[in-house]
């Protein structure tokens, strides 16, 4: 009976009905139309970028990365701590050792959370369409600090700007990485940061935490930007909680390491050899030692920045236009 009222009165008297009796508050239809306008990209970049990744999947184009977060996901289904067999020359006892943790490498307790949704289709399929829908939804909070801040049109501007930006296509389609759940996650912590929700802003920061060992430096980093953005207002409470939650990041970080050698990895074997590849051109062997290696010997940093300018200066430009 009340269907059939509905039917037979006014859009604005069935309103009225609604907010007034049932007590429901209709979206009008600019609340609507807004809604549509942000969904509508998002959905499309989720769909697009699942079917290319499923397609450079079927065509053999992707590297072996996606290959060990599949058998990680495998064995974490089956209660295992996310045993992985191809990278194995991180471990002490290589070549001994067939199999190790996934957790050594990287440590992300966040992929337990992620086994439900890898269990209704195991397989490296349902990896690469969680990347591309967790990296989509990143444009909604992009979209809502663009609104607040500089109103719905730039909002929207930035949200798309977002959405079509070659870096975001390069992080959606190259292979799976747990690292790039840190895109939706520290970019919302930002949102909450602007909101001033500092409870949500240090739960988002949290979970950013647990996605990657190095989340922690992020997350206090993130800590001394909310007290700086909002430095006219902050109060004691909030300092004493920023405070107290970098020191604890700090002490996870710690407890991280611990809990990696415990698992196997080797730091001073192959890891120390592979790491210090990256810096030796700077004169260092870890990122700890880039900055007195810098100060130690400029010209080598200068070489180093120099060397490929042409590439690096186009990989600049597709990042900020």
């Amino acid at each position: 009976m009340l269907l059939a009222y509905l039917n037979t009165v006014t859009a604005h008297e069935r309103k009225v009905f609604c907010n007034e009796v049932v007590g429901i508050r209709l979206p009008s239809k600019e609340t609507i139309t807004e809604a549509a306008l942000v969904a509508l990209p998002i959905v499309g970049f989720i769909l697009n970028y699942s079917l290319i990744s499923l397609i450079n999947l079927y065509r053999f184009m992707d590297n072996w990365d996606l290959g060990t977060f599949t058998q990680a996901f495998w064995s974490g289904l089956r209660g295992e701590p996310f045993l992985t067999s191809d990278q194995t020359f991180f471990f002490k006892g290589f070549p001994q050792i067939k199999r190790g943790s996934f957790l050594a490498i990287h440590f992300s307790p966040i992929m337990y959370a992620l086994i439900p949704i890898f269990a209704i289709h195991p397989g490296p399929e349902i990896l690469l369409v969680m990347q591309a829908t967790w990296m989509g939804m990143t444009a909604l909070p992009i979209y809502l600090m663009g609104k607040e801040q500089l109103g719905r049109r730039l909002g929207y501007v930035f949200m798309l700007s977002y959405l079509l930006n070659p870096i975001t296509a390069v992080i959606t389609l190259h292979s799976f990485h747990i690292e790039s759940l840190l895109v939706p996650l520290f970019t919302t912590s930002f949102y909450l940061l602007t909101k001033r929700r500092i409870d949500l802003f240090l739960l988002t920061l949290e979970a950013g935490m647990f996605v990657i060992e190095y989340g922690p430096i992020i997350a206090v980093a993130f800590c001394f930007l909310y007290a700086l953005y909002h430095r006219k207002e902050v109060n004691r409470h909030e300092i004493l909680t920023l405070a107290i939650f970098s020191v604890l990041s700090l002490a996870y970080m710690r407890i991280v390491h611990l809990i990696r050698l415990a698992l196997g990895l080797d730091f001073e074997g192959s890891v120390a050899r592979i790491s210090g590849m990256a810096w030796r051109v700077l004169g260092a062997k870890s990122p700890l030692e880039v900055p007195i290696a810098t100060l130690a010997n400029p010209s080598r940093a200068i070489e180093a920045l120099l060397y490929d300018l042409n590439l690096k200066l186009d990989w600049f430009l597709r990042i900020i236009i």
